[in-house]
């Protein structure tokens, strides 16, 4: 494995050489990049495959790749209904886009948006525009549900995907069960592009157009939506080719790399169910384990119980130090932006929300 890790490193380094060489002494091919070709489109094209999507739009994050879908959705100063356990990044862009926020409940067996709850709020507020479901810790939700509820209330459905890239679905087509999903390759994540980068996978042909339209260069606005077409009035939101390019070099070695770490963490889960002071365990066999969360019963008990396990020999707990996004509206002094929340609940998870954490030398 040492030795495929040197040769890949060598070869994402040769490529980004050759762009640099080439885009500093060829005009022609330095306006190839600004339109989205080479190691983007290249990129672009396995996500497309992977998730069975029509488009992949790769953007600088995968926090603005969200903000992004909300201003091509038409979604400013709008009410969204969205988990409260997520990174902050969920809604920043709904945020500065002066959105206000619903806040479902929780499905403990997923730690993701309970249906319930959701469905609930929607038939409470009508002015409903929009659901941001969250894979949270890289773990999935029931997202064929959830989509069959939007569509009937023509309300659009994303997914913040951020933590889940390499999620095994079961299915070829997943693109089908959203509006649109957003992907990261920042740190810690399945693929990694060298620090930010993100992409944005829809089927939907209007909707990426006007996201090429808002967030890419005039460039590829004209190669995407039409000679002729293009506003040199955008934002900057495009993925800098030297990240796609390392992107697209580790994403299969990224997707090898989760396989081995599922089988790892599939098997530690096991040991960690059997100890007496856990109370669940979520089901995460087709997970990417960007998180790995469990709860427990009581801490004194599990910490005995997890020193004295094989456990410990080979891996180590943490307290999941996790703030609910309501609350980090509030700290910031935003609650008025919070339509509904009941977090009585989630707060008192959060006390004995812990992680077990994968170290990729478990993989070696």
């Amino acid at each position: 494995m040492e030795l495929n890790i040197a040769n890949r490193r060598f070869v994402i380094l040769q490529e980004i050489e050759k762009y640099l060489t080439e885009t500093k002494s060829n005009k022609a091919t330095a306006y190839s990049h600004l339109a989205g070709n080479g190691a983007v489109a290249a990129f672009e094209a396995k996500l497309c495959s992977f998730y069975g999507a029509k488009y992949a739009l790769c953007v600088s994050s995968a926090t603005n790749g969200l903000m992004y879908l909300m201003m091509a959705a038409g979604l400013e100063h709008s009410e969204i209904l969205t988990t409260p356990l997520s990174f902050g990044g969920t809604i920043a862009g709904a945020l500065a886009l002066d959105c206000k926020f619903y806040f479902a409940g929780i499905d403990y067996s997923s730690l993701n948006i309970d249906v319930d709850s959701l469905v609930n709020m929607l038939d409470e507020n009508p002015q409903i525009q929009a659901v941001i479901a969250t894979e949270f810790a890289g773990n999935s939700y029931d997202m064929e549900v959830l989509n069959n509820i939007c569509e009937q209330r023509g309300i659009w459905h994303f997914v913040d995907s951020a933590q889940s890239l390499g999620y095994n679905y079961g299915i070829s087509n997943i693109a089908d069960y959203n509006d649109a999903m957003v992907v990261s390759f920042g740190t810690g994540k399945t693929v990694c592009s060298g620090g930010e980068g993100g992409a944005i996978i829809t089927n939907n042909p209007d909707l990426y157009q006007k996201l090429v339209s808002i967030c890419q260069h005039p460039h590829r606005q004209e190669r995407d939506c039409g000679f002729g077409f293009s506003t040199e009035l955008v934002l900057n939101g495009r993925i800098h080719p030297i990240a796609a390019i390392i992107a697209n070099g580790t994403f299969e070695s990224g997707l090898q790399e989760l396989k081995q770490k599922r089988k790892v963490m599939i098997d530690a889960l096991d040991c960690l169910s059997r100890l007496e002071s856990v109370s669940c365990i979520l089901n995460q066999d087709g997970g990417t384990f960007y998180h790995c969360p469990f709860i427990i019963k009581d801490k004194q008990n599990f910490e005995n119980e997890f020193t004295e396990s094989t456990l410990s020999e080979n891996f180590y707990y943490t307290k999941a130090n996790f703030v609910s996004i309501p609350e980090q509206l509030i700290r910031i002094g935003e609650g008025q932006r919070i339509k509904s929340y009941n977090g009585t609940k989630l707060e008192k998870l959060l006390k004995r929300l812990y992680l077990l954490p994968v170290s990729y030398t478990h993989l070696r």
